[in-house]
């Protein structure tokens, strides 16, 4: 859970997005010119000696080239980091060693990957010569240092299997809105009861919205919009989610597939040049037909033996980068980062890894530590009530 600096700085620079070179000819130019031959220094040392060092100057002087050099310009990048899958699992899974997954864990391995690329940030002006005084965290305008950034969430929090889950449920949304999350979707969305969804509502963080881009309102299920914007590089991104299916669907892949169709005309409607769609467990068939859909630019969720493994990759116009879903129980998240190339208007590479929650010390003062103890209890709690009810 603890990353190395050298690891990302390796990963940013690698990418093949260069900074401006100083041009050098000048200099040397200058330097032969003005530069003496070895047997003018010779000369020139016997007949002049030489004169006293100023201590003052010589700062003076450093001063003066750190100031001169060129502030680099950041690499050209869009950051992607999701989550899903997580089961709303409130604390850690003990049958790993050590113990992998819970939300606490979770929020801390999100909070702490984004401080390394704000980290990254500020040495890479620091070591321009620059003033990192402004770099930092900006949530609101999803910003990490230079770097715009969405935080997502493809689903998988729901709990259809806990008639007692809304203690957990809850407190994720609370996290959700806790790290602004820029889109969060649920596949379940036509598949959870009514009860579900009744009792999920009861915790719904003000101002949360579920991202579910296609088929019918569920009255009582979580407040929904249809299609999140956002303005990246100068060109706007429109993040999409499309839910399953309901059971009693004659035919689900024609259905699903007519769900993408319409999460595609909202983008374009919308006049999105690229665009994110979240989708999980939507069968094989589904994936190898958005691998080969120009219409959106990255699709987060997909099955891992259709999936972009890890390290690097090119984006093409014939199709997105199928990213893969994780590891149940929130042990994992997924970070993607988005390459343009020098002076390009789009993304041209990318760079996937997945990174490893683990609460190897539970006396750690990680995020929400005391929220998930009285999640943990009021859980119990509803269980011991129904089963006394039963």
């Amino acid at each position: 859970m603890r990353y190395l600096y050298a690891t990302l700085i390796a990963i940013l620079f690698i990418t093949g997005c260069p900074s401006a070179e100083p041009d050098t000819s000048q200099s040397a130019a200058s330097a032969t010119a003005e530069t003496p031959s070895a047997g003018q220094a010779g000369e020139t040392a016997e007949q002049q000696a030489p004169a006293p060092v100023d201590p003052a100057e010589v700062i003076a002087s450093i001063q003066r080239t750190q100031t001169a050099v060129p502030e680099l310009a950041p690499p050209k990048q869009l950051v992607l980091i999701y989550t899903g899958h997580t089961l709303a699992r409130a604390t850690a899974s003990p049958e790993f060693d050590p113990p992998e997954g819970g939300l606490s864990a979770l929020m801390a391995t999100i909070i702490d990957y984004e401080a390394e690329i704000v980290e990254y940030n500020r040495r890479r002006i620091l070591n321009a010569g620059g003033n990192a005084d402004e770099i930092d965290t900006d949530l609101d305008s999803g910003f990490l240092g230079e770097h715009p950034f969405m935080l997502l969430d493809y689903g998988g929090w729901s709990r259809p299997n806990d008639y007692v889950g809304a203690p957990y449920v809850g407190l994720y949304l609370r996290m959700f809105m806790a790290l602004k999350y820029t889109a969060v979707g649920c596949p379940l969305y036509n598949l959870l009861p009514a009860e579900r969804w009744a009792a999920y509502r009861e915790r719904q963080p003000e101002g949360f919205q579920l991202l579910v881009s296609a088929g019918g309102i569920q009255q009582r299920a979580l407040s929904r919009c249809e299609i999140v914007m956002r303005e990246v590089h100068g060109d706007r991104w429109g993040i999409v989610a499309v839910p399953l299916p309901g059971e009693d669907t004659a035919d689900p892949t024609g259905v699903l597939s007519a769900y993408v169709d319409h999460a595609a005309d909202l983008l374009k409607q919308h006049g999105c040049r690229f665009s994110v769609l979240l989708l999980a467990d939507g069968g094989p068939t589904i994936y190898q037909q958005l691998a080969e859909d120009p219409r959106f630019t990255v699709v987060i969720g997909a099955a891992s033996r259709t999936a972009a493994g890890d390290g690097y990759g090119e984006l093409t116009d014939q199709g997105p980068v199928l990213l893969p879903e994780l590891r149940a129980g929130g042990r994992e998240i997924g970070v993607c980062h988005l390459y343009y190339a020098d002076g390009g208007g789009q993304p041209v590479q990318y760079y996937f890894s997945r990174k490893p929650v683990v609460d190897d010390d539970p006396e750690l003062p990680l995020p929400f530590r005391k929220q998930v103890a009285e999640a943990v209890e009021e859980h119990e709690e509803l269980y011991r009530e129904s089963q006394r009810q039963h």
